[in-house]
């Protein structure tokens, strides 16, 4: 099922995406939640972000290219296979929602990093879990654009 979030009519509400429609929600998405008779279509309501995080958190240094890349920008030699990936954070007023415009920081020189992401929506808190416990902590898959 495509979950997303969305504004229609000034209201926020999350619904299931059906085809060129989206069906509201009721209940909560991270637990328990059933389709209402609610539809709207997808070219009247304004697409939001997947979620309200409270954070945002990523694996850098996990591909060779990226690592790389970073070797040459930083001048130094970093390791092709680092021991542990070297998380990173953005704070949640870094995520936009679909056709959203990127706003750059006033002291940005303009030169920017982009790339394509798989995110994974982390529905309830966790902290050092197992590879095999992951997937009780996935709510869903997104895609998203990282931008530095």
């Amino acid at each position: 099922m495509k979950i997303a979030r969305f504004r229609a009519d000034r209201r926020v509400a999350f619904g299931a995406v059906m085809g060129e429609e989206i069906v509201e929600i009721r209940g909560s998405i991270y637990t328990r939640f059933r389709l209402t008779d609610t539809h709207h279509l997808l070219s009247d309501v304004k697409l939001l972000p997947p979620t309200e995080p409270e954070a945002i958190w990523g694996p850098g240094l996990n591909f060779a290219d990226h690592v790389g890349f970073a070797s040459s920008m930083l001048g130094e030699k970093i390791p092709l296979s680092p021991d542990h990936p070297e998380p990173w954070h953005k704070g949640r007023n870094a995520l936009t929602g679909p056709e959203d415009p990127i706003i750059l920081p006033r002291d940005s020189d303009g030169d920017l990093h982009y790339e394509g992401e798989a995110v994974a929506v982390i529905s309830k808190n966790c902290r050092r879990i197992t590879p095999a416990q992951a997937g009780r902590y996935i709510l869903g898959y997104t895609c998203g654009n990282d931008v530095s």
